[in-house]
């Protein structure tokens, strides 16, 4: 049971209904996904690319048919790029793969970085390697 629900749909509401994601220090046109889970019924899901905006601020629009009733909801993006600013090259440069920099687990390069937000909830970090392992961040 669902104590405190992300979000109330009205019953009149008409879906699809247009989901803004927000995003910062994520590189523009990176494959932005929301994920509805539902308190009763299969996830629902919809895809858009944050191509509005700047590396610093960014958004992503996207068409989803919410279910009615309680549910969660949640975006994830996941790239090969280092956006942020503690990994930014020197100005007028382009920004570094993940693998250019250098960082390692168990002698493995990462690949890709996923970071995963619930609505008005904290963000989540993960690092995946080249062979697919994927490291949380704490």
């Amino acid at each position: 049971m669902l104590v405190n629900p992300d979000i109330i749909i009205p019953a009149q509401q008409a879906n699809p209904i247009p989901i803004v994601v927000s995003c910062t220090n994520v590189p523009l046109n990176t494959e932005i996904r929301v994920v509805v889970h539902p308190a009763n019924g299969p996830d629902v899901q919809a895809v858009g690319l944050n191509n509005a905006g700047t590396l610093a601020a960014s958004t992503a629009t996207l068409a989803l048919n919410l279910p009615r009733g309680g549910g969660i909801i949640y975006a994830k993006a996941v790239t090969g790029l280092a956006g942020g600013a503690a990994l930014s090259t020197p100005a007028g440069a382009k920004t570094r793969s993940l693998a250019e920099t250098g960082w390692t687990a168990d002698g493995e390069r990462f690949a890709q970085i996923e970071i995963t937000a619930a609505l008005g909830g904290p963000q989540r970090v993960a690092y995946f390697t080249e062979s697919g392992k994927r490291h949380e961040a704490k």
